[in-house]
């Protein structure tokens, strides 16, 4: 780090050992007392990646949103996400002249999601239940609601075909975190995807309240609409702000679990 003197960088790329992945940066202080998310964007990005080779995100020429549970399963294994399905009129709301397709329920399903994640020039949303598991490699995924049980979708389901979507929200619980920090090369359901082609992702640390979700997809995208060059990492810090000024959500808890990672 710079001396104390040294003002704050206005961006800030972290090429990381896989296993601190999982760390909370926008939550850390700068030497001279600030937290990060009052000064810097912050992007993970693969070790060896330089600041030059990235490409500027364009607007998109259609996006997908994908909901699943959001009222449930049958099966009562999965809680409700009943602002979940507010989701898709948000994104809607905030990129007003692009092709916004959305499904939800029983229409999202695993080859849906491969089909969306194949789209070049495309930006995929995905609310859904996410788990992840350090001590499995495999178990770091997507729940979807089945006909009559709960559908498990690994990263292991998706990266065997192509990944060029430009942009992928997971507005969901875990997928970027629980890295086993004993285990080289680890990866969880964000990194894979980033890793097999996916030029931007953020995703969420730990478990993501469902309501702090939608605010976060309120803040999150109204900064991308209105850019005439869309910044997810600008962005993501511009929600982490909204919601930390917020009554509700101004504990860490809430605002502080996004990460952007960019590959």
């Amino acid at each position: 780090l710079p001396p104390r003197s040294a003002p704050p960088p206005a961006r800030l790329l972290l090429m990381l050992d896989d296993r601190l992945a999982a760390v909370p940066f926008a939550v850390l202080h700068w030497p001279d007392g600030r937290a990060l998310v009052d000064t810097s964007t912050i992007t993970l990005v693969p070790a060896g990646l330089r600041a030059d080779s990235f490409v500027p995100l364009a607007r998109p020429s259609r996006i997908d949103v994908l909901i699943a549970a959001a009222v449930g399963d049958r099966s009562g294994r999965l809680p409700a996400l009943p602002r979940a399905s507010d989701e898709l009129s948000l994104v809607r709301g905030a990129l007003a002249g692009v092709d916004v397709v959305g499904d939800a329920g029983a229409a999202f399903t695993r080859e849906r999601l491969r089909t969306a994640l194949e789209q070049p020039q495309s930006w995929l949303h995905v609310a859904a239940h996410g788990t992840n598991d350090a001590r499995l490699q495999s178990y770091s995924g997507l729940w979807l609601p089945g006909s009559d049980r709960p559908v498990f979708v690994s990263w292991l389901d998706l990266v065997e075909r192509p990944v060029r979507v430009d942009l992928l929200l997971l507005s969901a619980c875990n997928l970027a975190g629980g890295i086993d920090r004993g285990v080289a090369g680890a990866a969880n359901f964000a990194t894979a995807l980033s890793a097999a082609g996916a030029h931007h992702v953020v995703a969420a640390l730990w478990p993501l309240s469902d309501s702090a979700g939608t605010e976060f997809t309120r803040a999150f995208y109204a900064g991308l609409g209105g850019a005439d060059a869309p910044d997810p990492a600008a962005a993501l810090l511009a929600a982490q702000r909204r919601l930390r000024a917020s009554p509700h959500f101004r504990h860490p808890y809430y605002w502080s679990l996004f990460v952007h990672l960019q590959h």
